[in-house]
């Protein structure tokens, strides 16, 4: 008799666990940094950024990093947000700076090419916190340590679970910092630990209980990429591939499910674009099989 057993390819509750640096389009000689990345699924993403001579789009497909043109090339624009609803619409804002003033700039993708979208320009805005359909609320989240607190970027999956990250100053180093939103108040949820100077950049999270965070260790000696995820309870931190372009820093992370995200930054100087696909390592799929032994007669009588 030939007994075999299937073990399953991955737990059901598995999330990323491993990161591969995708080939990504820069310009030589030029600063080159990816501030954002939106993804609607693993084969489909679009990340924006800057260069020293204008905006830069980069798209996804799963395997290749293409650049995508821009409709607007203006020296010193600077995109630093891109949000995707679909692979047929996305819109990208940023910064472009004109004589001696600074607009806003507005993309918007509607399945094809990206085009010049109308924007107001109101000057200085206020920093707002949470949205009810109607109006912004300022919500005065709490401070740790004493010294500088820096909130980054935020992911929420409803009404009632946020989560933010960014870092502080505890009076020598910083430290990464990260807040839970329940829909009335902000309370801290502790930080993954790194080493001597930690901050946390971007955040993306597809359930309450699924979050992935990116951010980088800085030491005496070198630039460690720093990356985690959260379970609704606690922080896991996992190991971020390295470049041979030298260390380098992680501005923004889309996960289109709790076992494909890409991040966003640069890396290397001049600086280069950075793009990290991360998904969970699968568990090796093993067979036992029994040794085969004839068969017992059976008797009857």
């Amino acid at each position: 008799m030939v007994i075999g057993f299937l073990s399953p390819a991955a737990p059901a509750d598995a999330v990323v666990t491993t990161g591969t640096i995708i080939p990504s389009p820069s310009p030589p000689f030029s600063r080159n940094t990816l501030w954002s990345v939106s993804c609607v699924s693993s084969i489909w993403c679009m990340s924006a950024g800057m260069s020293s001579e204008t905006g830069v789009l980069i798209h996804f497909d799963g395997a290749t990093a293409v650049e995508v043109p821009n409709p607007n090339p203006r020296l010193l624009e600077r995109l630093v947000g891109v949000s995707c609803t679909s692979d047929t619409h996305c819109i990208a804002v940023g910064t472009e700076i004109l004589g001696f003033g600074v607009v806003t700039s507005i993309l918007e993708f509607e399945g094809t090419n990206w085009a010049v979208a109308k924007s107001p320009n109101v000057g200085s805005q206020t920093l707002a916190m949470t949205w009810d359909g109607s109006i912004w609320t300022t919500v005065n989240p709490p401070n740790t340590a004493s010294g500088d607190n820096l909130l980054s970027s935020v992911s929420c999956t409803s009404a009632t679970s946020c989560v933010a990250v960014g870092e502080y100053n505890d009076g020598s180093n910083l430290q990464a910092l990260a807040l839970k939103w329940n829909c009335s108040s902000w309370t801290s949820i502790g930080a993954p630990a790194g080493t001597e100077d930690n901050s946390l950049r971007a955040v993306s999270c597809v359930s309450s209980t699924v979050c992935v965070a990116v951010g980088e260790s800085l030491t005496e000696s070198d630039l460690i990429p720093l990356m985690a995820t959260w379970d609704g309870t606690n922080w896991t931190v996992f190991a971020a591939p390295t470049s041979p372009d030298g260390g380098g820093y992680s501005y923004g992370i889309s996960c289109s499910s709790e076992n494909s995200c890409l991040v966003a930054g640069q890396v290397g100087w001049p600086s280069k674009n950075l793009l990290i696909e991360l998904t969970e390592t699968a568990a090796p799929i093993t067979t036992t099989t029994a040794s085969e032994e004839p068969l017992a007669p059976s008797f009857t009588g």
